[in-house]
């Protein structure tokens, strides 16, 4: 008896485990699974959650911080979207 296969586009070997999200939406955009428009959305939203979390580093009192600590934040959210995936 034949067995069936799942086959998956986006192959794991090809993910980077530690920019996980990054990874997936770069093979997937690759692959053509993402357009240029869901991609555009989802990088929004990611801009979204940074100015709320920045907000929320700030405790409210500025909407500005160093370029760095804004790259750190946003590894942090990509980061545990990762992890959730």
């Amino acid at each position: 008896m034949n067995s069936i296969e799942k086959q998956y586009l986006i192959k794991k070997e090809k993910l980077n485990q530690k920019c996980y999200l990054q990874s997936i939406l770069e093979e997937a955009y690759r692959l053509k699974l993402l357009t240029d428009s869901e991609l555009e959305n989802i990088q929004m939203q990611s801009i979204q959650l940074l100015a709320k979390q920045t907000e929320r580093y700030t405790s409210g009192d500025s909407s500005s911080v160093k370029v760095e600590t804004a790259e750190s934040i946003l590894q942090s959210i990509f980061y545990g979207i990762g992890v959730y995936l």
